[in-house]
């Protein structure tokens, strides 16, 4: 067969693989993308460093680590309704910041606390508590403001976009949490 007769099937094909991505031609929507992935990524590590760090004060209690999980859980579950009204109500770019700020500064005390060894399961519940209640504004800003930057027709895009960011930092974050605090949690555990 002449080379004619394949390069047209060639073409529609990388024409859809570009088409995945179409959504992310608009420079605000990119910004929002790249903001998420970061956000994602942070947010999952953080969840497997403070596991480990329950694990580490309770010498291995499955106990305080569901209560922990259960902790984030239940806030995110309990202001979801909230999170989202307030979300249609608000300037979404604003609340953002906001909600983005108080993460970083949960995660800094977090921080603070272990690095200067007063850390107690307790606090850990309560921080877990507000960094879901934190996500549970978020996470509907994030959904709301999407209309906003990408023209209807590739709406449908640019929401998959951010359900392969979710998914992909579920599976991802945690990997690179674990290799970013497992060697140092591993020293911990045999001291």
């Amino acid at each position: 067969m002449p080379a004619e007769q394949h390069q047209p099937t060639a073409a529609p094909v990388n024409k859809r693989r570009l088409q995945t991505f179409t959504a992310l031609r608009h420079r605000d929507f990119r910004l929002l993308w790249i903001g998420l992935v970061i956000s994602a990524l942070r947010t999952w590590m953080q969840i497997i460093a403070q596991s480990l760090l329950v694990l580490r004060l309770t010498h291995g209690s499955a106990f305080a680590l569901g209560t922990v999980s259960l902790a984030q859980a239940v806030a995110f579950f309990v202001f979801a309704l909230v999170g989202g009204s307030i979300a249609d109500r608000v300037d979404k770019r604003r609340l953002l910041l906001i909600t983005q700020s108080i993460s970083a500064l949960l995660a800094l005390l977090l921080a603070i606390l272990t690095v200067t060894g007063t850390i107690q399961v307790w606090m850990i519940v309560i921080l877990a508590f507000l960094s879901g209640t934190v996500l549970s504004f978020d996470q509907p800003t994030r959904a709301a403001l999407i209309p906003a930057l990408v023209p209807r027709n590739e709406l449908m895009n640019a929401i998959s976009l951010q359900s392969l960011v979710f998914n992909g930092a579920s599976a991802v974050g945690p990997a690179l949490g674990g290799l970013t605090i497992g060697p140092a949690y591993a020293t911990s555990m045999a001291t």
